[in-house]
């Protein structure tokens, strides 16, 4: 049952972390600092102590800024980020200019979705109660970044004989999510019930090991499944 939103529930906590010289993070912080539903909590401490942090936080959602030019920095506290708590936290990558390695290594460590550094106060508020309930945010213009981001990935090893395991059908549905449609868009386009499409979408991410459908799609991308401006 989907949680109540946190505006009428509970003040959601937000955990912002990542390179204290990203000051597309430090305006992030600002905005979420400002408003009374959001319990905020901002620190540049690193690695054990960063982990020791978020694990007593607990915290609904993790903004996860960057270190410019360290992809594998940011991969790697995301990836740390993930592990820290008991129960995994909600990821949200920051995103600064054009898609680049570091929103694809935080994607690929499994940030639920992201958030352009220049985003408008509304839509930051808005992308991040959505993450504190549990959604993964999305919308067209969500999509069109996912396929800039991985327009021209480097397929990763192994990723071919992942995408045999699923059937004809169920590459049909992969398709189609990482194209940003929602279950009753592909359940219209395929001409099957939503249900089975929920059906083949919980096939698809536990034959690949894959948490969400954001993570769907940068494996679609990926394997060579889809590509930017294809069918």
């Amino acid at each position: 049952m989907p949680r109540t939103r946190p505006a009428e529930r509970y003040r959601a906590r937000i955990a912002v972390v990542g390179g204290d010289r990203d000051p597309g993070l430090h305006r992030a912080a600002g905005l979420l600092e400002s408003e009374p539903n959001f319990d905020v909590l901002t620190d540049h401490v690193a690695g054990r102590e960063r982990l020791a942090l978020l694990d007593r936080a607990q915290p609904d959602v993790v903004l996860v800024g960057r270190f410019p030019g360290r992809p594998d920095l940011t991969a790697l506290m995301s990836r740390e980020v993930m592990d820290a708590s008991g129960r995994p936290s909600r990821l949200i990558a920051l995103a600064s200019g054009p898609p680049d390695a570091e929103l694809r290594a935080v994607l690929r460590a499994g940030a639920i979705g992201f958030l352009r550094a220049d985003a408008r106060r509304s839509t930051v508020l808005e992308l991040m109660l959505r993450a504190a309930e549990g959604a993964v945010p999305s919308s067209p213009a969500a999509v069109n970044t996912l396929a800039t981001a991985f327009a021209a990935p480097p397929r990763q090893p192994g990723s071919g004989a992942r995408l045999s395991q699923l059937t004809r059908r169920e590459r049909d549905v992969l398709r189609l999510v990482a194209k940003g449609l929602s279950n009753g868009e592909i359940a219209a386009a395929l001409v099957v019930t939503t249900s089975t499409v929920k059906t083949h979408m919980n096939a698809i991410l536990g034959k690949l090991g894959l948490r969400d459908r954001v993570q769907a799609t940068v494996f679609a991308y990926e394997s060579g499944l889809v590509r930017p401006g294809g069918p």
